[in-house]
């Protein structure tokens, strides 16, 4: 079954009565799952494994080699799979004053995500079974930023009619995924994740 575990540090500081600022640092430690997303980079080998906009499902399995019948092993999914999401987060927000009210959160993390345990396990008991290689199952630190803002307006009763309407604007912007591209007759030094996809961006 796949777990998460989550560590949180944060601070808070209230400002003039008006103003809050929260800072908050944070580590997710995902584990025994059976598939992560891998978007485009390089392995720790140098081998390139290209998931496409947001990362591929990368599905873990092992299989059971038979001495007896080589040609008929057993193929499961195993929660082999594992992630590591490390990052800070801070919020400005403008408290509201019977008027209006507005918040921006900015959010930047690292990530990495691999495979460990064993791919392959032998019926024989005297062989041993064959791990996952660390340096091909592991992929490099992926970088993400998000910025999320919002504003609240409550019109004045002495407005009338006009008077006790509430208006809300949300915007978010999400960096693209790093992917690692280089056409084929480049001949260069190739840098790994070396491109963004193109951003995601809403409003309300």
């Amino acid at each position: 079954m796949k777990k998460t575990i989550q560590y949180e540090l944060g601070f808070t500081k209230s400002l003039l009565e008006k103003y809050r600022l929260d800072l908050v640092g944070f580590y997710k430690d995902q584990s025994k799952m059976t598939q992560f997303g891998f978007s485009g980079t390089y392995s720790l080998n140098g081998s390139i494994s290209d998931g496409g906009w947001g990362g591929a499902n990368w599905e873990t399995f092992s299989l059971v080699h038979s001495s007896a019948s080589q040609d008929n092993n057993n193929v499961f999914y195993t929660n082999n799979a594992y992630r590591d999401v490390r990052g800070l987060e801070a919020t400005f927000e403008r408290l509201f004053n019977g008027v209006w009210s507005a918040r921006v959160t900015v959010n930047y993390s690292l990530n990495t995500a691999g495979v460990n345990g064993y791919w392959q396990y032998d019926e024989d008991e005297d062989k041993i079974h064959q791990p996952h290689s660390f340096t091909e199952s592991k992929g490099n630190w992926l970088s993400a930023a998000v910025v999320k803002g919002d504003i609240a307006l409550v019109t004045p009763q002495k407005f009338g009619i006009l008077g006790d309407i509430s208006i809300a604007f949300y915007y978010e912007w999400f960096q693209g995924p790093e992917y690692t591209y280089y056409s084929p007759d480049y001949t260069g030094l190739m840098r790994p994740n070396n491109e963004r996809w193109l951003a995601h961006k809403k409003g309300d």
